[in-house]
């Protein structure tokens, strides 16, 4: 994920290979600790997300977050 204003890569999103045996595929990412909480992971999900159901052997998609991932919201 490249900030267009700031010409700078703050994250990375993709598959974690493709679809299992039940037609589920599992999205991976992270994102620069000051560019969290401003809704990147969300836009770039959503595309990755549409994309994805778009395959036709794809059933599901899903992502986790890591429970020791602390959100922290610089303004």
């Amino acid at each position: 994920m490249i900030h267009k204003k700031d010409q700078f890569i703050i994250g990375d999103m993709g598959f974690k290979g493709g679809p299992n045996a039940e037609g589920m595929i599992d999205i991976g990412y992270s994102v620069v600790q000051n560019y969290q909480g401003y809704g990147y992971a969300i836009e770039k999900g959503k595309a990755l997300v549409k994309w994805g159901l778009y395959q036709r052997k794809v059933k599901e998609v899903v992502a986790t977050c890591n429970p020791d991932n602390i959100l922290l919201y610089v303004y």
